[in-house]
């Protein structure tokens, strides 16, 4: 990162609070009715829980109907991860445009392929925390297209880009910032662990892929390598880059696969899979 992304890194952008329902289902700590309550003053929230524990990726048969219900199924741990989520979502808005309306379902997306490619893989990494770092790790793209008109075509041309350059060195030029640093200050300043912040940071430094897990920080490049290949498997440089192809994958796949002992033919399968349960061919 450049001195001037460190010294005034989100250059005028104000990171959302968060909303006061976190810190209150926090502190009903086990209380499955003081939690079902707390969601269900929310609408917005309560509806877009109940979505996503319909879909077909977390494999539920019989569709929950109530808030109550998903709360005894799932655990109040998972609940929790995605009231907070969602109440991302409902913080960072829309930004008035239909790309960026639909940059949420792209979100959605890959946080169920990073949550099911961790119930595949059966590592350290946890499933809800992989959904988490799915939803959270674009979340800056909100923030800058709300603050430069000129965003969203910067972001297509970093995708697109063929130089074996970070994608967000063009936001860097123009903006003296970029959405994975601002996406990091934004789980700072929610309070999402280290790890997972660490990991919004890097998404897009291909040295820091390249070189692999430093000693110590397994996991963190555990969540990384998963965040990367949910990208590929769902197309995202199709979806919010507007790229034919993902120029990224090809720099540090053998980096991702080697971190999670997957061999090319492995990946091949294991993305059939996600595909399948998706339904994202």
């Amino acid at each position: 990162m450049g001195d001037n992304q460190e010294h005034n890194p989100l250059r005028g952008i104000t990171v959302p609070a968060q909303p006061h329902i976190i810190s209150a289902i926090k502190e009903a700590e086990d209380d499955l009715d003081k939690i079902s309550a707390l969601i269900n003053k929310d609408p917005s929230i309560a509806a877009s829980v109940l979505k996503i524990v319909n879909s077909a990726a977390f494999g539920i048969k019989a569709k929950i109907g109530s808030i109550e219900r998903a709360v005894m199924m799932l655990g109040i741990n998972r609940v929790k991860t995605l009231v907070n989520t969602q109440a991302l979502q409902s913080s960072l808005g829309s930004a008035g445009s239909c790309e960026i309306m639909s940059f949420w379902d792209g979100a959605n997306d890959i946080a169920l392929t990073c949550y099911l490619l961790a119930v595949e893989l059966n590592r350290q990494l946890l499933p809800d925390d992989a959904y988490s770092l799915g939803l959270f790790h674009n979340c800056g793209v909100i923030l800058l297209a709300q603050k430069h008109e000129d965003y969203l075509k910067t972001l297509s041309e970093s995708y697109d880009s063929h130089k074996e350059s970070d994608l967000t060195t063009i936001e860097d030029i123009r903006y003296q910032s970029n959405h994975a640093v601002i996406g990091y200050y934004i789980g700072k300043g929610w309070k999402l662990p280290d790890a997972m912040t660490q990991v919004i940071r890097h998404h897009h430094d291909l040295e820091y892929i390249r070189n692999g897990p430093k000693k110590g920080a397994e996991l963190t490049f555990e969540m990384l390598a998963v965040l990367k290949m949910a990208e590929h498997i769902v197309g995202l440089h199709k979806s919010l880059g507007h790229s034919d192809a993902d120029h990224e994958w090809p720099q540090i796949q053998s980096s991702c696969l080697e971190s999670l002992d997957l061999t090319d033919y492995e990946f091949e399968e294991l993305t059939d899979v996600i595909h399948d349960k998706m339904a994202l061919d």
